[in-house]
Formats: C-alpha cells, structure tokens, sequence
C-alpha cells in the first residue's frame, strides 16, 4: 500500500502551526456544565448515568446534524435522552455536540464498550461486510 511519502515527511523535520490544529473542542469546564444540563433535563440523580446517555446517544449518531430523536436516542432506566435534547443541552453551554464529543471522546468510548454501544459507522459497517470478522 502506497503511503504518499511517509518515510519523507518524518525525516522533514516539519514545524507544525498550533493553530493549525482543530479549535472545535469544547472546553472541560463546558464539557461538565453540558452533563449537568443533561442531568438536570433527564432528572438523572448521578453524573455517570448522564455521561452514559450521552455517551449511547453519541455512538447512535447523535453528533449529526440530521440525527433523529428516535434512531439516536438513549433510554437508562426509564429516562431517555434523545440527539435534540443533547444539541441543546450543548447549544445553551455555547457548543456543539461534535465539539463535546472531541472533547470527551475517550470517555465516550470507554463508556459505550461497557454499554456494548458500537459506533453508528461501526454498525454500518458491519451491515455492508457481513463476512467480516
């Protein structure tokens, strides 16, 4: 498989501009503000089964501009949080649900294999290669 220079941009010695990285994650500070909110909005009486919820609506698609309440949509005991809920809960924090998720995303993921919550390109792609293994 061809790598487009690899070896070559390794040994480059290229400085890269720290602005060049993505701004588009959400601070910590706001990250746990948007969990609060959550929490509050779904009247979840811990923090850790409203990072859950996020966590189940964010693996279903729930970062997606076009996410459905009923496909990205986490049910925890009774109480759901669905992807518009969780836009807004982002959206009054001054975010997005695609710059919480960069933010949170290694949290996100540890949250989803205890749920065994795989990712929605995940699920699709499995759908498309069934003989995967």
């Amino acid at each position: 498989m061809q790598d487009f220079g690899l070896e070559d941009f390794k040994n480059a010695n290229v400085r890269i501009d720290a602005q060049s990285r993505s701004s588009a994650v959400m601070p910590p500070s706001d990250c746990e503000k948007v969990v609060s909110e959550v929490m509050s909005m779904c009247q979840f009486n811990a923090t850790n089964k409203a990072m859950a919820a996020i966590s189940g609506v964010c693996q279903r698609g729930g970062t997606n501009r076009s996410a459905s309440s009923v496909s990205a949509a986490f049910t925890i005991e009774g109480k759901q949080l669905t992807a518009r809920q969780f836009s807004d809960a982002c959206k009054k924090i001054g975010g997005t649900p695609r710059q919480f998720a960069r933010a949170m995303g290694t949290i996100i993921y540890k949250y989803a294999k205890v749920l065994g919550e795989e990712g929605d390109l995940a699920r699709q792609y499995s759908i498309e290669n069934p003989n995967m293994t």
